[in-house]
């Protein structure tokens, strides 16, 4: 396998793996074994996917939208700030850095990988839906 289609297998493997255990940790603090209703059931179901589908999709549109610099002022301002507030670094090379300057490293810079998140947390959606489905076919 090559090594870039090994690294997005993993890549969807954790994302997938840290939504699994989001939803099992919410489905053991709503104790879903005590439940014995099946629309109940299938309610904390959905709920359970709908919390990492709709925060790993966001997650997914956030890191989009800061490769495409809409955050590179604010990085920028912020970085300047605690440049200045924290003693020692002010022996930095970087101090006298312009905004044009910053932002040209920025985007030689690669961009980071969105798209699994989007992608997994669009499944566990749609899993969260089929249990909607599910709750209001019994309820």
């Amino acid at each position: 396998m090559k090594k870039e289609t090994k690294n997005k297998v993993i890549s969807y493997s954790i994302i997938a793996a840290v939504g699994l255990l989001i939803s099992f940790v919410f489905l053991r603090l709503r104790s879903f074994n005590a439940v014995t209703l099946p629309a109940e059931r299938y309610r904390l179901l959905a709920d359970a996917f709908t919390i990492p589908g709709i925060a790993f999709m966001m997650f997914g549109a956030l890191i989009w939208v800061a490769g495409l610099g809409a955050l590179d002022g604010i990085s920028f301002a912020v970085k300047g700030l605690l440049r200045r507030l924290i003693p020692g670094s002010r022996l930095n090379s970087e101090d006298n850095e312009s905004y044009y300057e910053y932002i040209q490293k920025k985007r030689a810079k690669k961009t980071r990988a969105y798209m699994p998140l989007v992608i997994v947390g669009a499944v566990y959606t749609v899993f969260a839906i089929i249990f909607i489905i599910l709750f209001y076919q019994v309820f």
